[in-house]
């Protein structure tokens, strides 16, 4: 058996990292005198992703013929302009302050991935991670001699710059590596600690701010947006890590999501074609079945339905798909990631996966 694990930003709470509705609404106390931030407060912007996008298509009509001539003819657009520019760089440096680690968090990620880790390696031929979060968990916790695991995540120490590199796409630095667990970490919107040196290419450094040394180009994250595949835009390592996801999907028989809301268009349609060839899928999150059907599905749901997806713990979502109609295997598992829960996620995790050897 193959499986992957798929963690959204749900899986990054428990070590005190907000959701993209919970960075808004911490953003909006901070920023709430600022006039040119009321867009934290749109009822039609329900969290920072919507945020951002709106702010960076303003600014994006802003270049264009239209928005310069606006921009000539209308000091109050001009300032509107200026104003958004630097509130976008004050919500970029703040996703570096809510997301870099806290070495206080350290045993709570041990605690919730030993586990995780411990379930997947004595189910899986390897231990596979994709995921959408910036912050160094997964990295963190692999980084504990004492847990036994080795992070692979693209970046290849090379001895003569004494730097981790960018490896091209090439993963096979692995094979040497012996008495550990190899993790192989695919992050697909980047890092905090991912940067472009002038000479050396992309690093992963050690610090987790924008760069101050001038040396370091540009940081390799992409912000919270509701068009992801559009700002990676081809380049590396996002296209590589997209490759790997579009083949490991095709590959592997399950896929544990933890956390995930399911609206990211390109990631949905491979969750899609995953679960159309008969692969099982095991979301966890409080509102797993609901974001599944609504935003997957594309299934408007009644009153009653919703109530009843709500008071379910634990769901199966029967159906066919694909040009085969293969049975779906679609389960929920509708709680919240936390060290109180693990033990009953497991449970149900294995469950799925040894169904012979558990009562449902």
């Amino acid at each position: 058996m193959k499986i992957a694990l798929f963690l959204g930003a749900g899986a990054s709470v428990p070590y005190h990292k907000p959701t993209t509705t919970q960075l808004k609404e911490l953003l909006s106390e901070k920023y709430g005198g600022n006039p040119y931030a009321h867009l934290l407060d749109h009822n039609q912007l329900p969290d920072i992703e919507y945020v951002l996008s709106a702010i960076k298509q303003t600014l994006e009509y802003s270049t264009t013929h239209g928005g310069e001539f606006l921009k000539t003819y209308d000091q109050t657009f001009f300032n509107l302009i200026t104003g958004l520019k630097n509130v976008k760089e004050h919500f970029e440096n703040e996703v570096f302050d809510n997301y870099s680690w806290n070495n206080d968090d350290d045993n709570t990620v041990n605690a919730i991935l030993n586990p995780i880790f411990k379930m997947i390696s004595d189910n899986s031929q390897e231990v596979i991670v994709f995921t959408t979060n910036y912050d160094r968990a997964i990295e963190e916790f692999c980084s504990n001699d004492d847990n036994h695991y080795r992070c692979i995540d693209g970046f290849k120490l090379h001895e003569d710059s004494d730097r981790f590199l960018w490896n091209d796409g090439d993963y096979s630095y692995a094979d040497s590596i012996q008495n550990k667990t190899k993790v192989f970490l695919y992050k697909i919107h980047g890092s905090l600690n991912w940067k472009k040196h002038r000479k050396y290419g992309i690093e992963k450094t050690t610090y987790e701010r924008k760069p101050q040394d001038p040396n370091y180009e540009e940081d390799f994250l992409i912000y919270p947006t509701l068009s992801p595949k559009e700002e990676a835009n081809g380049r590396e390592p996002y296209n590589t890590i997209l490759k790997k996801f579009d083949e490991i999907m095709k590959s592997i028989d399950v896929c544990i999501v933890i956390g995930f809301s399911f609206r990211d268009e390109h990631i949905n349609e491979k969750f899609k074609e995953f679960v159309d060839r008969g692969g099982t899928l095991i979301a966890i999150s409080p509102s797993s079945q609901y974001d599944f059907r609504t935003r997957i599905l594309n299934h408007t749901p009644t009153e009653e339905e919703k109530q009843a997806w709500e008071n379910l713990p634990y769901a199966r979502l029967t159906g066919t798909g694909g040009k085969d109609s293969v049975n779906w295997n679609i389960q929920f598992v509708q709680k919240r990631l936390e060290i109180g829960t693990i033990k009953e996620i497991l449970h149900d995790i294995t469950r799925t996966l040894q169904p012979k050897e558990h009562l449902f």
